[in-house]
Formats: C-alpha cells, structure tokens, sequence
C-alpha cells in the first residue's frame, strides 16, 4: 500500500501540482509561484524518504520507534528503537 502512495503522490499528484502553480496561475508573483514549486520538490523528496528508504512508525503504549524500509532492511538503522531522552 505505501509503495501505492509512494506513486500516486510522488509521480502525479505533486508534478500535478506543480505544473498548475507554474503554469496555469498567472495572477501569482513569480516568486511565490517559485517558492510553492520548491516545496513540492521538498514534499517529494520526503514521500520518497519515509514511504521507500525509513517506514517510522510508533509503537504508542509502548515508549517505542518501529522502523520498516530499505535502510532498516540494510540494517542502517535498528529495527525498534527506544527514544532517547
């Protein structure tokens, strides 16, 4: 389901969007439109990171950090992680 999301989002809703911004708002200032072209780079940039490379996810009644993905598989980092304090 994540790698699901991971596409939907990564390779059409945020080029989608980034396509309007560009080009089909013309009232907008350029920097403005500018700067909401670089935060969609930015949100696909982090889909990318935590849908594919670090899945985190809390084990809530317990003070624990789950960690499901690529780097985790590679053993980059420890599948359960307590926090630190």
């Amino acid at each position: 389901f994540i790698l699901c999301v991971l596409a939907l989002s990564a390779g059409i809703l945020h080029p989608f969007v980034a396509y309007l911004i560009l080009f089909k708002s013309k009232n907008m200032n350029a920097y403005l439109r500018l700067g909401y072209v670089a935060l969609q780079i930015i949100q696909v940039l982090q889909d990318i990171v935590f849908c594919l490379f670090i899945q985190a996810y809390p084990l809530t009644p317990l003070p624990l950090l789950g960690c499901n993905g690529i780097l985790c598989d590679m053993e980059w980092f420890p599948p359960v992680k307590l926090p630190e304090v």
